[in-house]
C-alpha cells in the first residue's frame, strides 16, 4: 500500500513539476510578448504624437491661409463690383459701337466694291506694265545688239578713214610725180578702166582733194564682199544729175577708194550715188 502511494505520490510530484516547468514558460512567453507589445505600443504613441504635432502645425498654416484667402476673396469681391460698373460702361459703349459697326458695313460694302473696282484695274495695270517690261528688256537688247554694231562700224569707219587717207597721201605723191615729169592727168593707165557683167550700187561715203585742187579722190561703201575689183568703173550721180566717173585703184571687203574725172563743174559729196553695170 505504501509502495502504491509512493508511486501515486511520485507520479503526481512528477507531473505537478511537469506542469510547474510549463506554467514558467509560459509565463515567460507571456511576460515575453506584453514587454513586445509595450515597446510597440509606446513606439506608436511617439508616431501618433509627432503626427499629432506635424497636424497641429498644418492646422496652423491653414488657418493662416484660410485668412489670406478670406482676405483676396473680399477684395476679388470690390474688384468684382468694380468690373460689373466698368460692364455696365461697356455693354452701353458696345451698344453705341454697334450702330456704328452697322454705319461701316454699308461703308465697307461701298469700299470693297470700289477696292474690287481698282484691284481689276490694277490687275489690267499690270498686265500693261509686264508687257512693257518685256518691250522695255527686247528694246535695250537691241539697243545694246546696235550699240555693239555700231562701235563695230565706227571702228571700220575709222580703220577705212585712215585707208582713205593713205591712199589720198599717196595719190597725191603719184599726181606730184606725175607733174614733174610732165606727164598729164588724162594719160591712158596701163590696165584699162572695165565695168562688171553685173549692177553694182553704192554711195560715197567721203570725199578729198589733191592739194593743188586739180584731183578728187573718194571713198564708196561697196568693196570685194559686193564684186568691186581695180580698175572697176563706175558712174557717179546726184539724183538724176551726172557728175563723173569713178576709177578703182584700192578695194577692200566692205569699201574701195580712186579717183574721179568730173564731167560737171559741180564737186563730189558725201552721200552722192554710185552705179555701173549693165542697168548703168
Amino acid at each position: 500500500m505504501v509502495a502504491i502511494c509512493s508511486v501515486i505520490l511520485v507520479s503526481v510530484t512528477v507531473t505537478f513539476v511537469a506542469n510547474v516547468e510549463n506554467w514558467r514558460q509560459s509565463y515567460q512567453q507571456v511576460d515575453g510578448e506584453l514587454k513586445l507589445a509595450k515597446a510597440r505600443a509606446q513606439t506608436a504613441q511617439a508616431e501618433v504624437q509627432a503626427h499629432l504635432n506635424q497636424t497641429s502645425e498644418q492646422f496652423v498654416l491653414l488657418k493662416n491661409e484660410t485668412a489670406k484667402l478670406r482676405s483676396e476673396l473680399e477684395q476679388a469681391l470690390r474688384q468684382n463690383a468694380e468690373y460689373e460698373s466698368t460692364l455696365t460702361s461697356m455693354e452701353a459703349e458696345n451698344s453705341r459701337l454697334n450702330a456704328s459697326v452697322t454705319h461701316l458695313t454699308a461703308a465697307s460694302k461701298t469700299l470693297s466694291d470700289i477696292s474690287d473696282r481698282q484691284g481689276s484695274e490694277l490687275g489690267n495695270i499690270r498686265d500693261s506694265f509686264d508687257i512693257a517690261k518685256t518691250n522695255l528688256i527686247q528694246t535695250a537688247d537691241l539697243y545694246s545688239e546696235s550699240a555693239t554694231r555700231v562701235e563695230i562700224l565706227e571702228r571700220d569707219l575709222r580703220h577705212k578713214q585712215e585707208q582713205l587717207a593713205a591712199l589720198v597721201q599717196e595719190n597725191e605723191q603719184l599726181a606730184s610725180v606725175l607733174q614733174k615729169h610732165n606727164i598729164t592727168a588724162d594719160a591712158p593707165s596701163e590696165v584699162p578702166a572695165f565695168e562688171p557683167d553685173f549692177a553694182i550700187s553704192g554711195t560715197v561715203t567721203q570725199v578729198r582733194q589733191s592739194d593743188d585742187k586739180q584731183d578728187t579722190f573718194v571713198q564708196i561703201d561697196v568693196g570685194q564682199n559686193d564684186g568691186v575689183e581695180e580698175n572697176m568703173k563706175f558712174m557717179v550721180h546726184r539724183d538724176a544729175q551726172f557728175l563723173g566717173t569713178l576709177q578703182v585703184n584700192l578695194v577692200d571687203a566692205r569699201a574701195s577708194s580712186g579717183r574721179i574725172t568730173l564731167d560737171t563743174g559741180e564737186q563730189i559729196l558725201a552721200g552722192d550715188q554710185i552705179l555701173s553695170g549693165p542697168e548703168r
